[in-house]
Order: C-alpha cells, then structure tokens, then sequence
C-alpha cells in the first residue's frame, strides 16, 4: 500500500520499510511466522529496481528502429540454482512454473567506445572475469573489449607486485581495479556489472564484497 494509503489505526507486529524484493521477503517470511505485518512502499509498484518497462521508438543500430512497445525487464538478475533458498521460496509462492532458464549466452554488455553514445554496441562479457574484472587479459572477448594497446597497458599494471594497501577493509572495487588494471578496465568492463549489481558505483562498493576469495 502507498504512504497515503496507511491507516494509523491498526496494529501491527512488525512494519516493513520499502517493497523491493528484500523487504516482500522480509514481510513474507513475517507473515508465515504469524506476525501482523504492515509493508509501506512510496511508490506506486512493488519490486524496487526491479520491474518491465517499455522501449520507445527510437533508431537502431545502422539505422534499422528498435520496435516500440517491447517490454523489457530492468534490473533483472539470475540466480544460482545451487543454492535451495530461491527455489524454496518460489516453490512456497506458487510461482515454481514461473522459474525461467537462464540463457547459455550468458550475460552482455553494454559499451560505448571512447564514450561516444553514439556508437553503443552490446559484446558478451567475458567469460573468465569476476563481476567484469578480467581474469585473462589477453583472451579474445577482453580484447574485443579493449583492445590490443589498452590490453597490454592494464597487463603491465596487472604484473606489479601487489600493495598490499589494496587488501585492507574498505578498500573501493574503483581503488582496487583503477591501480591493478587501469581506468578503462574499470569503465568499459567492471562499472557496468558493478552499477547494475549492486546499483552503486564502484567507488561505493567494497572490493571484498565481491567474492570473498578476490582480494
């Protein structure tokens, strides 16, 4: 229910803050326990960053228009099956038969060399990387990224000894990818898995948040 909808007269167990997706979990798992819970979102749709929205009508890549009306999701992200909880909780929702598979071309990115907007391209991420940071800098789907002189340039900035400054807590991903492999590594290929993971940007994520074997 929105802000104006609240009636102040009621009793609750628990008050839930905010319906993305944490917080219509927190309210569910609440609820199953049997408390009274009150969910508040300001907002006039549950799910937070995550939802549809429709492309408009604009031109293409060599011209050709993308089609209005597609509805797209936006700040979907998959899960991993290993690991029961996403699963069970579909399954307790009833929404088991709404699980989609997960595309064998894996994820893509969005680029634009040089930084001209106009000429945006989508490549595959690379397939050996850690939330876009690159773990063979001389593969073929790096390069296509970078390129052969800003390849080479973050290879030799990779090949110094580590600052062990880097490993200590509150190190930003920015600080850690920016001296290790350079600014465009960081700008073409970590920002943008960084900002649509976390919906932050790198210099407001801790490295060691990424993957507790990464620093």
């Amino acid at each position: 229910m929105t802000a104006q909808e609240v009636q102040t007269d009621g009793v609750w167990d628990e008050i839930v803050v905010g319906g993305g997706v944490g917080g219509l979990v927190c309210a569910w798992e609440a609820a199953r326990a049997g408390r009274r819970v009150l969910l508040l979102e300001a907002a006039d749709r549950l799910g937070g960053p995550v939802g549809l929205m429709e492309l408009a009508h604009r031109p293409g890549h060599a011209g050709r228009p993308l089609p209005s009306g597609l509805r797209v999701e936006w700040g979907a992200e998959s899960f991993a099956a290993k690991n029961p909880a996403v699963p069970q909780l579909l399954a307790d929702l009833g929404l088991a038969s709404e699980e989609a598979e997960v595309s064998p071309e894996g994820s893509w990115i969005v680029d634009a060399p040089a930084g001209r907007r106009e000429s945006l391209r989508a490549l595959p991420s690379p397939r050996v990387s850690v939330f876009g940071i690159p773990g063979d800098l001389a593969s073929p789907d790096v390069l296509a990224f970078l390129g052969e002189d800003d390849a080479a340039a973050a290879a030799r900035l990779d090949a110094r000894p580590l600052d062990e400054r880097l490993c200590e807590p509150g190190v930003s991903v920015s600080r850690l990818v920016g001296e290790r492999m350079g600014q465009t590594v960081l700008d073409r290929l970590v920002a943008p898995v960084v900002s649509g993971v976390y919906s932050a940007a790198p210099d407001q994520v801790e490295a060691a948040r990424l993957h507790p074997g990464l620093l």
